[in-house]
């Protein structure tokens, strides 16, 4: 088996919908994790599936470790994994302290044996097909539907209901949004998208009054509520607990399932 790929058009920088070059994207069969490496390491290796697992796990708890102390790991063979960090914008270094710097990401720079090993690399062209992307219609159906069971829909969720790309999810989303038909909430990675009408307020989720509702500064999302607690937001995610947990009591008293909740800095 060897990697696909397909050829994809450039995003017009310009807006102007100017025809732009291609390039290859590898198209992936799936992701694999440590569950279905194991096995393979067993077979050319002596260790057990078992014991390939319990190294896997204490490297990444060794790793997490050093790279919190300020230290840069190299994995031989793989490559590098260094800290990056995020702040507020300040013009002076005396107008931050570092209390207000924190953990943004993990950097990895790939080592030269991973990248000799990959220049060889056999590649196949994926078959083009006739119409991949359903049309615009067919995206704002699917999307309808979406939103009349969960009430709310993220990016990467759109993406994968319509097989759009990024950029087109985020252009169908914003078109909607000027046309408003549409209303986003939140940022960046944590933006979250909903019918307008969501928000009104009207409407009472199950177990919070309209008086608490309003001393808790909630946002209803047709039934599902986003709550400001300490310049936080909660937004309703059925996947995020597990069924069963208990209420979070606002300042009224009034209790809202956890299991409706998920926290968005």
């Amino acid at each position: 088996m060897c990697a696909r790929y397909r050829l994809v058009r450039n995003p017009d920088p310009t807006g102007k919908h100017k025809k732009q070059a291609l390039h290859p994207r590898v198209v992936p069969y799936g992701t694999l994790r440590v569950n279905d490496l194991m096995y393979q390491v067993e077979s050319r290796s002596g260790l057990s599936a078992g014991d390939v697992k319990g190294v896997l796990q204490t490297l990444a708890d060794v790793m997490a470790d050093k790279l919190e102390e300020g230290y840069i790991v190299e994995l031989e063979g793989i490559g590098f994994f260094s800290l990056s960090l995020s702040s507020r914008p300040v013009m002076d270094k005396s107008e931050i302290r570092s209390e207000s710097i924190h953990f943004r990401s993990v950097n990895f720079r790939c080592g030269k044996y991973l990248k000799k090993k990959l220049k060889t690399m056999h590649l196949e062209r994926m078959p083009e097909t006739q119409s991949t992307l359903p049309s615009f219609e067919e995206r704002l159906r699917r999307l309808t539907n979406h939103l009349n069971t969960h009430h709310y829909i993220t990016c990467g969720d759109y993406r994968e209901l319509t097989g759009c790309s990024k950029y087109r999810a985020l252009q169908d989303l914003n078109k909607l949004i000027d046309e408003g038909k549409l209303a986003k909430h939140g940022y960046r990675s944590t933006r979250v998208y909903s019918f307008p009408s969501a928000i009104s307020g009207k409407e009472e989720p199950d177990g919070l009054t309209a008086e608490g509702m309003k001393d808790y500064s909630g946002e209803t999302f047709v039934g599902r509520v986003v709550a400001k607690v300490n310049h936080s937001r909660f937004i309703r995610s059925p996947s995020s607990f597990p069924a069963g947990s208990a209420a979070l009591k606002t300042k009224t008293n009034a209790c809202l399932p956890v299991t409706d909740l998920i926290l968005v800095s």
